[in-house]
This record gives structure tokens, C-alpha cells and sequence, in this order.
């Protein structure tokens, strides 16, 4: 089993799910760094510093796609 979290600040409008998945809409402009972590219970958890510069909301539909980040 892997367990994982969040620390930081998404996008509204973005979501991450429990297997990695990166998707939404963003609503808001700006810049947002996030750390996500993942422990399989081996020592040391692997973790993803990210920044995602939004730099317009202009997608504000579903067909906008996601993301996966690496590993998951």
C-alpha cells in the first residue's frame, strides 16, 4: 500500500488523487508550490517539490486534461 500527502497550496480548480493524478480546471492565476510525498513504508519517502505557474484562468471546462506526476 502507498500512502501519500499533500503540503502546500493547489490551483483552485485542480485536484490530486490518491494515485497521482494531476487534474481540473485552474480557476485563478498565480504561482503554487506544492510538495507531494509517497510512502510505500520503505525509509526514505520519495517527495515532488513542484511549481505550476498558472499565468491566465482561461480554461473553465472539464476537456482541459491532467497530469500524471513522475512515479505514480
Amino acid at each position: 500500500m502507498v500512502a501519500g500527502g499533500l503540503i502546500g497550496v493547489l490551483p483552485p480548480g485542480l485536484s490530486l488523487d490518491a494515485n497521482g493524478t494531476l487534474s481540473g480546471a485552474p480557476t485563478q492565476a498565480g504561482i503554487f508550490e506544492f510538495t507531494v510525498s509517497a510512502d510505500n513504508g520503505i525509509d526514505p519517502a520519495a517527495s515532488l517539490q513542484a511549481t505550476l505557474v498558472i499565468e491566465e484562468a482561461q480554461c473553465t471546462d472539464s476537456l482541459c486534461g491532467s497530469i500524471t506526476l513522475p512515479g505514480s
